[in-house]
């Protein structure tokens, strides 16, 4: 089996000229025994992208040839790199935007089985559709407002009415755009939720309906969904120093998701584990070796059923593989240094088994 890694940097943020970037695909081998599972990274492929700077990377099936391709936010842009089953890419569409700074996700907005491309930024969310062979059109502009640059944006479907809703995370707050059905989005709420620096979405106590995780105000609050896409604080954790991201999945394999938490001030990966009734224990804090963590990145990257953690540094030039013993415990495996400053990190299976 294998991983991709895709890292975005830019060598400088200037803006007086425009500089050459480079997405950088490290490949991931994994080695196993009847005794141990072993992953190996290798720097597989480096592209030129003409886009300056680059703010962030998703990674899909575009066109429906069973391989994971890639897209990539610049300044001016959204450029898609199809993948030819070894790994490697070449850039197959260019797409003007004007907005900026411009964050990414992939997922099926209109419901036809492809997946699309959602763009937000300052202001602004634009749709892009997939017609299932690649192509990108923009068919939906949605303006939100006078906000602050938007730090995360997440699909989940918060009504039950089984469209791909948008949670999308600003310095202020969370604004939810509800899916109408046919593609367009409509503003169903707008609240502070404790201004978080990151979000996560999934089922914290077992009632069927996604809830929201918040890490920001110094703690991790855990807001549930009345099956309205309303949600209500019930509970909130003090961890670490500066909780400045949060993820959410099984940890220790028992079917229930966890949580994992980056800890900008402590610089440490904190864990707290799911108790079955929507609270939650504290298991875990490790340190970061190269500094405060920015984002994170959840996959089984040596191949032994058990999820594990990528972490990439903020501001940093790293990147860090903690790996998952099965218990709920994080070790760290190792680094990887990507040659300038990393901004952007995606995991996907890009080739196949």
């Amino acid at each position: 089996m294998e991983t991709n890694v895709a890292i975005s940097y830019d060598r400088s943020f200037s803006a007086q000229r425009l500089f050459l970037l480079n997405l950088l695909i490290f490949a991931l081998f994994v080695s196993s025994s009847a005794f141990s599972q072993t992953a190996h990274f290798f720097l597989n492929q480096q592209l030129s992208v003409n886009s300056s700077p680059i703010f962030g990377v998703a990674a899909a099936d575009f066109n429906g040839d069973g391989k994971m391709d890639l897209a990539v936010a610049g300044q001016n842009s959204i450029i898609v790199l199809t993948n030819d089953g070894n790994a490697r890419f070449t850039t197959n569409g260019i797409y003007p935007i004007s907005v900026n700074p411009p964050l990414l996700l992939a997922t099926d907005i209109n419901g036809d089985g492809f997946p699309d491309l959602v763009c937000s930024a300052v202001y602004d969310t634009i749709i892009f559709t997939n017609n299932g062979s690649g192509l990108l059109v923009s068919n939906a502009h949605f303006s939100t407002g006078v906000l602050p640059y938007p730090s995360q944006i997440i699909a989940t479907d918060v009504n039950g009415d089984h469209g791909m809703d948008l949670l999308i995370a600003y310095g202020y707050g969370v604004t939810i755009l509800t899916n109408n059905g046919n593609g367009s989005l409509g503003l169903h709420s707008d609240f502070p939720y404790n201004s978080p620096d990151s979000i996560a979405v999934t089922d914290i106590n077992n009632h069927g309906k996604p809830d929201l995780i918040t890490a920001g105000g110094g703690k991790i609050t855990i807001w549930t969904n009345d099956g309205t896409g309303s949600f209500a604080s019930n509970a909130s954790y003090t961890i670490g120093n500066g909780p400045n991201f949060v993820s959410a999945f099984d940890v220790n394999g028992d079917n229930k998701p966890d949580l994992i938490v980056a800890n900008s001030g402590g610089q440490t990966v904190s864990v707290l584990t799911n108790n079955g009734d929507g609270t939650f224990t504290f298991s875990q804090s490790t340190p970061t070796r190269y500094g405060a963590i920015g984002s994170i990145v959840a996959a089984d990257v040596n191949g032994d059923g058990k999820i594990d953690l990528i972490t990439l540094e903020h501001g940093s030039v790293s990147m860090t593989l903690f790996t998952n013993s099965g218990n709920g415990r994080l070790e760290y495996f190792t680094t990887l240094i990507p040659r300038g400053s990393a901004e952007s990190c995606v995991a996907a299976y890009s080739n196949a088994v």
